[in-house]
């Protein structure tokens, strides 16, 4: 659809309006649902939000924008476009979109069928109902989708999610993660603002000084009798799930333990 065409949509609908340059900006909610169009016009920009359900569109214009929701419940789009910023909530249920663009921003809910989407890792759980917990690469990081719901990391892990939602959610990152490198183990420093590790697990942490030198050691993050938050403390192994512990230090960087040797002849 050209420029004038939708220009026409949006003066039979009496949408507020401006030209600028060779954007259209649309100065409130669009309602398109079960309309015949067919096409948007490129470098749309939406100030309030947009409603496809129902057309026969089969791609997005480049250089969208929307403030508010985008919902393309039962469109036949195949994949959003790059550089593709929603503000609100994005439905793309019902759809034939397969993967999330790296680019993608969307600052409310996101609503998918998490089974038909390859680039994301998702767990069910079962509890009153069904729930989907999946990672994704969103907004420019890593974050966590839970009831539909965008976290960032540092969001999700600081309100002490359930230790089943807890566990769900460290086996998405790590399953992506390790997708998204394409290799089978990290051997990289993991920033605690990005991912934490698996509370009572020892780890190699770290910290900058004052005068940038990198201190480091095997911690493990853990809550102590009563406690309700938890702290850094050092991990000197001496038995079987027992720790001495010196607490409170400040680690910035972990990275998991190797695994551990083969003794002769192929025990473990």
């Amino acid at each position: 659809m050209n420029m004038n065409d939708f220009i026409e949509v949006l003066q039979e609908k009496k949408v507020p309006y401006a030209i600028d340059g060779d954007k259209i900006v649309v100065a409130e909610n669009l309602d398109l649902c079960d309309t015949d169009i067919t096409s948007l016009p490129d470098n749309l920009i939406a100030c309030g939000w947009l409603d496809l359900s129902g057309t026969s569109i089969t791609r997005l214009p480049n250089n969208l924008s929307i403030s508010g929701g985008l919902n393309l419940r039962y469109t036949d789009i195949t994949r959003l476009p790059n550089n593709l910023s929603v503000g609100g909530n994005l439905d793309i249920c019902y759809t034939g979109i397969s993967s999330l663009p790296d680019n993608l921003k969307v600052g409310g809910h996101l609503h998918l069928h998490p089974e038909e989407i390859t680039n994301i890792a998702c767990r069910k759980l079962l509890r009153d109902g069904d729930y989907t917990v999946f990672a994704a690469w969103l907004n420019g990081k890593y974050c966590v989708v839970f009831n539909e719901k965008i976290y960032t990391l540092a969001e999700f892990f600081s309100g002490v999610p359930e230790a089943d939602v807890e566990r769900a959610v460290r086996d998405c990152l790590a399953e992506l993660k390790q997708r998204r490198k394409g290799t089978g183990c990290s051997t990289t420093w993991i920033n605690v603002s990005d991912c934490l590790p698996e509370l009572d697990t020892p780890v190699f942490g770290g910290w900058f000084s004052d005068n940038g030198n990198f201190i480091w050691g095997c911690y493990v993050r853990t809550r102590f009798a009563n406690a309700t938050d938890w702290v850094w403390a050092t991990a000197e192994h001496f038995g079987e799930g027992e720790w001495l512990f010196d607490d409170d230090y400040p680690v910035e960087f972990w990275m998991p333990l190797p695994g551990k040797p083969e003794l002769a002849g192929g025990a473990a």
